[in-house]
C-alpha cells in the first residue's frame, strides 16, 4: 500500500486546542462544586451552631411537658419523704394526751369536792351561824351552775387537730356576719377578732392578717364558714382569684353553725357574756 506523502506547505492536524478547552471546562466545574460544598456545609453548621443556642425558638408544647415533668419530680420527691410518716400514730398520741388531760382534770375536780366537803364539816362542827350553811350551799351550787355553763361552752366550740409532723399547717379563719377570728396553731399567738361592717373590707383585714407571717407561703388557710359569713367568703374568694401572689395557695372550707365558735377567746356575741 502506498503511503501518502505530505505535500509541501501542508500543517499537521493538532488537537492541542480542543484539549485545552476540555480541561478549562472540566476545572471550573470542578471549582463551581467545590465551592457550591464549602457554602452548603458552612451554612448547615450555622443552623446547628443556631440551634444549640438558649435564643432557640423550641415548641411550646415540649416547654410545657418538661414544666409537668419537673412538677411531678418535685412532687414525687415530697411523697418520697413522707413515706417515713405514720398519721395513725400522731392521731394515737393526741388521743392519748387528750386522755391524760382528762384524768388530770378528773383528779382536780376530785380534790376540790373533796375540799368542799371538809369545809362543810367545819362549819357544822364550829356551830357557825346558820346563814354560813346558806352561804356555802349557794357557793357549791354557783361552782356547780358555772361549771355546767362550761362544759356546754366546751362542746360549742370547735378544735381542730394538727399533726406535728404536717408541713403545711393552716391558719384558721371563722367567718361570721361582719366578724372574723384568725387562728394560727402556735400557743404563743392570740387569735384575733376583725371587724367590718363591708364585706370587701372585712376580706382584705383577713387576708393581711394571712399575710402578717413570715411563712405565710408554706401554709395553707381554712376557712371555717358561718351562714352569716356568705358574703365575706365570696369577696375572699375573689381575692384569691385575681391576685396572682396567691397562685399556688391551697384553701379549705369547714361549715359552722351560728351558736358554735373556734375560740374561747372570741365566742359568738349571745354567749359573750356570761
Amino acid at each position: 500500500m502506498r503511503r501518502g506523502r505530505r505535500r509541501a506547505g501542508e500543517s499537521p492536524v493538532s488537537f492541542f486546542s480542543f484539549q485545552d478547552v476540555m480541561m478549562c471546562t472540566i476545572g471550573l466545574t470542578i471549582m463551581v462544586t467545590l465551592m457550591l460544598i464549602l457554602q452548603i456545609g458552612s451554612t448547615v453548621a450555622a443552623a446547628g451552631t443556631d440551634g444549640d443556642e438558649p435564643g432557640d425558638v423550641r415548641d411550646p408544647r415540649i416547654a410545657e411537658i418538661d414544666r409537668r415533668i419537673a412538677e411531678l419530680e418535685g412532687r414525687l420527691a415530697e411523697l418520697e419523704g413522707l413515706d417515713g410518716l405514720d398519721p395513725n400514730r400522731s392521731l394515737a398520741e393526741s388521743r392519748a394526751e387528750l386522755l391524760a388531760i382528762a384524768e388530770r382534770l378528773a383528779a382536780a375536780r376530785a380534790r376540790v369536792e373533796s375540799s368542799q366537803r371538809r369545809l362543810e364539816d367545819a362549819i357544822r362542827e364550829a356551830s357557825l351561824d346558820p346563814r354560813s350553811s346558806i352561804a356555802v350551799d349557794l357557793m357549791r351550787r354557783r361552782d356547780a351552775i358555772a361549771e355546767a355553763v362550761a362544759d356546754a361552752r366546751r362542746r360549742k366550740r370547735v378544735t381542730y387537730l394538727i399533726a406535728e409532723a404536717d408541713e403545711v399547717p393552716p391558719t384558721i379563719v371563722e367567718l361570721a356576719g361582719r366578724r372574723a377570728v384568725v387562728s394560727f396553731d402556735a400557743e404563743a399567738e392570740a387569735p384575733q377578732a376583725l371587724l367590718a361592717s363591708d364585706p370587701d373590707r372585712l376580706a382584705q383585714r383577713v387576708l393581711d392578717a394571712y399575710t402578717s407571717r413570715p411563712d405565710w407561703r408554706r401554709r395553707y388557710l381554712l376557712v371555717v364558714l358561718k351562714p352569716s359569713g356568705v358574703a365575706a367568703w365570696e369577696a375572699i374568694r375573689r381575692r384569691l382569684r385575681d391576685d396572682p401572689r396567691f397562685a399556688d395557695i391551697s384553701t379549705g372550707l369547714d361549715l359552722l353553725p351560728e351558736s358554735q365558735w373556734t375560740s374561747d377567746a372570741f365566742p359568738t356575741p349571745r354567749e359573750a357574756a356570761p
